[in-house]
């Protein structure tokens, strides 16, 4: 066995011995006494090797936990905003927990995610450090603090779909760490106005013709002020590099004036692209087909569906009062 860098092999037989003889002046105690240091310096050649075999050992980090401090009502888009980091933080080996509040967890990291107004726990945050987060449609604010003496990270929205963008770039970021880094070192301070106005929309025609498409109204006149009834199975999974078809069926008394898909990848920097969804053969069925090149591998999808009737009343699928008013495509990777 080959010794450690610095340190030679100790003899195992002390030298008067090796050596056969012992001179006429050894007396006995003298040999005891050589036996006695030959077994000293065993013990402590021992001792050294173990302690460099310990320490040449690497060494396992200790388990990393992660506190959530969320508001009280947690809505569908915030859910999923908040799964995204989940599984990204537990694909590093961090365990996720929850929290009620930053001074309350025992854990040193914590995820703090929330409305910027209100009475939850990122509002109060806001407050406490002074910052001033925009107040438009889908806006976000991304912190990394230093917070009563542990490492937080603020995610927050003015609204449900600005929580879930400020969520989904965390958890993007986290899949940036290096192997043997924390969790949050890619994390970077962040405030965003992603919202793209009403009158940024266009309406795309077979023909290509292109105009402004009409905000939503209700109609002045006494007949028919219901918006159409839209049915539609979500499509949640598809594969790369194919066309993606959505389809359906859309009713209403006064006849559907037109109907839109809009859809982008699940990141806040881009703008929603729009497809006419067209009448098929089958009665109240229309249809729109995702080209293949605008389905970007490295995010999901997300789409929704816009109609309008012959009256000018329109509606948004899926409803923003019923459930998440989109539709996540998760990519077959």
């Amino acid at each position: 066995m080959t010794a450690p860098a610095g340190h030679s092999h100790v003899n195992p037989t002390p030298p008067e011995i090796v050596s056969g003889h012992i001179g006429p002046r050894c007396t006995r105690a003298r040999v005891l006494l050589a036996l006695a240091v030959w077994r000293a310096s065993l013990l402590i050649g021992a001792c050294v090797w173990s302690s460099w075999e310990v320490s040449a050992q690497p060494h396992a980090p200790p388990t990393q936990h992660v506190a959530f401090v969320l508001d009280d009502n947690v809505s569908a888009p915030v859910r999923h905003g908040l799964g995204k980091l989940r599984i990204a933080l537990e694909q590093m080996g961090v365990r996720v927990d929850e929290g009620k509040s930053v001074k309350a967890t025992a854990h040193r990291a914590v995820v703090v995610a929330g409305l910027t107004s209100g009475q939850g726990e990122a509002a109060k945050l806001i407050a406490d450090e002074r910052l001033a987060p925009h107040a438009g449609p889908e806006s976000l604010l991304i912190r990394k603090l230093n917070h009563e003496d542990k490492t937080v990270i603020l995610a927050a929205g003015a609204d449900e779909r600005g929580l879930m963008y400020a969520l989904q770039d965390v958890a993007e970021r986290v899949g940036w760490a290096k192997p043997g880094e924390g969790p949050f070192t890619e994390v970077r301070d962040v405030q965003e106005k992603p919202f793209t106005p009403e009158r940024q929309r266009v309406e795309f025609r077979p023909a290509g013709e292109i105009k402004p498409a009409p905000l939503y109204t209700t109609a002045a006149s006494d007949g028919d002020q219901e918006a159409p009834t839209v049915v539609h199975r979500a499509v949640t999974t598809a594969p790369l590099g194919k066309p993606l078809t959505i389809t359906a069926e859309v009713r209403d008394p006064s006849g559907v004036k037109w109907v839109r898909l809009r859809y982008r990848s699940v990141n806040q920097h881009q703008d929603y692209e729009t497809l006419p969804m067209l009448a098929t053969e089958k009665k109240d069925q229309y249809l729109a087909a995702i080209p293949a090149e605008d389905i970007v591998p490295a995010w999901d999808l997300m789409y929704f569906i816009e109609v309008m009737d012959k009256q000018g009343n329109g509606r948004i699928h899926p409803d923003f009062n019923q459930e998440t008013p989109y539709i996540v495509v998760n990519l077959q990777r």
